[in-house]
């Protein structure tokens, strides 16, 4: 299973220009652009809006009419699957604007996309950087919903590519701060929301920060269902969230129902606040009132072998995994739900889960199969 980028390049076209006054090296194929257009062939508009812009760049064409032109190009290029392209346009007309306009939002929105076109295109190094001179202006405007959406959609482009590069703390870094963003705007249930909220899970649950990796484990559980989309993720990250949330204590869970009902994002199993999300969750069947039921409990468990090829390249990862206890005690039905960055460190869990030994789950006294037992493993590099 891999995640994958769900953000959308918006591809609102510039402004019309007037092609009066303008040279006509510009003119003549700025006017069969626009005629391109409104015959609605944005393929046939593609050439002659790249000539326009050039050719307004050359002329020396003033700077609000180049940089438009600009973005009429990078938005074609966009459409077109021509990323690289579209991002230098993009990058041009944010250049301009900084000239123009300086800091404002629109600067930054226009870095914002250029850096996805970059993204789009591979180009992790000019992702970064026109990512980041995005960032730099956002962060010093005054505070609002449209800044706050801007904020999230550049952080998740700077966490995706995190991701890709299985620099997993890194990306759950970018989340955090997207989902903080996020919280400001109100609810959102995107595909780029859950896939954001599920990194910064990862991220907190690599460094055994059961209290947040609970938290975002629930939001990004909670927005695959309300998505309907991606149901291999979606069970990933509700396994997750589980196993999270009963990690943690008392108080913990309930600071969690807070946090939950404050975002937005409360899923129905932590609508009881007196309860605590995960107090009531075990992961058995409802067995009728007055059963007498002693869960499964280890009696021993093999530590895990470090993958050696992993340890000499110097990577760490994290798996989680869910397996059935059968009624004399062994364990069956292994599932490697989530191995990152490699497969390797979710073949060597298994492999120590296999020789586990339990005491099986007892319902009124009779040893019962016991099924949906989950936990993870970390793999860290320790000096």
């Amino acid at each position: 299973m891999r995640l994958v980028a769900a953000a959308c390049l918006a591809l609102a076209l510039a402004a019309p220009v007037a092609a009066q006054g303008l040279p006509d090296s510009v003119s003549e194929p700025y006017r069969a652009y626009q005629t391109a257009m409104e015959a609605g062939d944005e393929a046939a508009a593609l050439d002659p809006a790249y000539r326009a812009w050039q050719a307004a760049e050359t002329a020396g064409v003033d700077a609000e009419t180049t940089g438009l032109l600009a973005d009429n190009y990078a938005a074609l290029a966009s459409a077109a699957g021509q990323h690289e392209q579209a991002a230098a346009a993009f990058a041009r007309s944010a250049e301009i604007l900084a000239d123009t306009e300086g800091g404002t939002l629109l600067t930054a929105e226009t870095w914002r996309l250029a850096a996805m076109a970059a993204y789009q295109a591979g180009e992790e190094s000019t992702t970064e950087r026109y990512a980041s001179r995005a960032i730099d202006i956002l962060s010093a405007l005054p505070a609002s919903r449209e800044v706050s959406a801007a904020i999230f959609q550049t952080e998740t482009i700077l966490a995706y590519r995190q991701f890709d590069r299985s620099n997993m703390r890194a990306a759950g870094r970018h989340a955090e701060r997207a989902i903080t963003a996020l919280l400001e705007v109100g609810p959102v249930a995107n595909m780029d929301a859950a896939n954001i909220a599920f990194f910064a899970g990862i991220a907190n649950a690599s460094d055994y920060n059961h209290e947040e990796a609970a938290f975002y484990f629930t939001i990004a559980s909670y927005i695959y269902g309300a998505t309907s989309g991606d149901a291999e993720t979606r069970q990933i990250a509700e396994a997750w969230a589980y196993y999270s949330r009963t990690t943690i204590d008392d108080d913990d869970r309930l600071e969690l129902v807070r946090r939950l009902d404050a975002s937005g994002y409360r899923p129905v199993e932590c609508d009881d606040e007196d309860a605590g999300c995960g107090a009531g969750e075990t992961g058995l069947p409802d067995y009728p009132e007055g059963t007498d039921v002693e869960d499964a409990s280890p009696i021993h468990r093999r530590e895990v072998t470090y993958p050696s090829q992993l340890l000499s390249a110097g990577y760490e990862g994290i798996v989680l995994i869910r397996f059935a206890v059968e009624a004399d005690g062994d364990v069956d039905d292994i599932q490697v739900l989530y191995s990152v960055p490699h497969p390797a460190f979710g073949e060597a869990a298994e492999r120590a889960v296999r020789h586990w030994r339990y005491n099986p789950l007892r319902v009124d006294g009779v040893a019962t199969r016991r099924e949906g037992v989950v936990t993870q493993f970390i793999f860290q590099i320790t000096e």
